[in-house]
């Protein structure tokens, strides 16, 4: 799992904006993540509830899987979906009803999971709750770290966006 000591800087395009005109790809194996995925389902006490793979061109920068764990917590799994970074969070209270994918999720908080993190390794980089929760701050130099080979548009996009934690660049849904 990636802490904030560790050497993590997000690439070009991570946040899911591209230049006008720039070709959109993805570094992302949705075969993999997957796969993954039913490793969990196969080798834990966490029950696969659904996978969403969005399309590229779709406002969410992530595909995501929704488990259900013994105590009827949702525990959910963010992948960015041009780059292998996953993040993990947790629902805050015990799910009542089926989740659908156009409801959105209950409220969660990222939580640093190493028996999750542990299958989704080596393949993808699971950045922990430290570095997910940082928040963005010019004068901080490890966020500043993070950040520093994103773009000028994605930087044009933030002053629209306000993301407020390192999260919200990996992981959003803004209208691209």
């Amino acid at each position: 799992m990636i802490g904030e000591n560790d050497n993590l800087v997000f690439p070009p395009n991570a946040s899911g904006f591209f230049s006008k005109g720039a070709e959109i790809f993805t570094k992302v194996d949705w075969s993999e993540f997957e796969k993954h995925c039913k490793l969990v389902d196969a080798q834990t006490d966490y029950t696969l509830k659904f996978l969403l793979r969005r399309k590229l061109e779709d406002n969410h920068s992530y595909h995501e899987a929704i488990f259900l764990t013994p105590e009827n917590k949702g525990l959910f799994v963010f992948v960015n979906k041009f780059y292998p970074f996953i993040a993990i969070s947790q629902s805050l209270m015990p799910l009542t009803e089926e989740l659908s994918e156009k409801e959105g999720l209950p409220d969660n908080e990222f939580i640093n999971h190493q028996e999750l993190a542990s299958v989704f390794e080596p393949v993808f980089t699971v950045i922990s709750k430290e570095v997910l929760t940082k928040k963005l701050d010019a004068d901080d130099e490890i966020a500043s770290k993070y950040v520093q080979q994103l773009t000028f548009h994605e930087f044009a996009e933030f002053a629209y966006w306000e993301p407020r934690i390192m999260a919200n660049i990996l992981f959003n849904k803004w209208k691209k």
